[in-house]
């Protein structure tokens, strides 16, 4: 019977060659002979490592499409208050407006000039944005255009 350090060697010579998976048999052999031979288990470790980093990288390369499609920007029901604030108009149509996009998005709140009030203050006061409705006022009546009055001073 040949020795078993040479048994080894050959099984990882041949394991190299044809990439053949080891037999049970040839498993408790080396794991046997751990002790006599550290080289084997040295050749264990780096296979075993070289097979974790492609599976790594193969649930890695799996990941990255998941992630781009995740980008895509969502419609929220914030960012179309925003564009009908914006839009500026009388309260009852900016009101009318936001329910229809709440629908669209498939809200159920019932919106009124209060939450909308309240969404300008969010954006200006909470959010430190002085210069949301750009110069467009709030009023009344809703949001336009900030006019001068008419002075009562006589032109020259």
């Amino acid at each position: 019977m040949p020795p078993t350090h040479d048994i080894v060697a050959l099984i990882n010579n041949l394991s190299k060659m044809k990439k053949v998976t080891s037999t049970p048999a040839a498993e408790n052999l080396t794991a046997n002979n751990a002790k006599v031979n550290p080289l084997a288990n040295a050749v264990k470790k780096v296979e075993a490592n070289k097979a974790k980093t492609v599976k790594t990288a193969a649930v890695k390369a799996d990941a990255k499409p998941a992630k781009k499609e995740s980008k895509v920007k969502k419609v929220t029901m914030a960012s179309k208050l925003d564009e009908i604030l914006l839009a500026g108009g009388k309260w009852e149509d900016l009101v009318t407006k936001a329910e229809a996009s709440s629908k669209v998005l498939g809200g159920h709140i019932k919106y009124n000039v209060g939450i909308l009030k309240a969404h300008i203050r969010f954006r200006t006061i909470i959010q430190k944005n002085l210069q949301y409705l750009g110069d467009k006022r709030v009023s009344e009546t809703g949001i336009g255009i900030a006019t001068k009055k008419a002075s009562n001073k006589k032109a020259a």
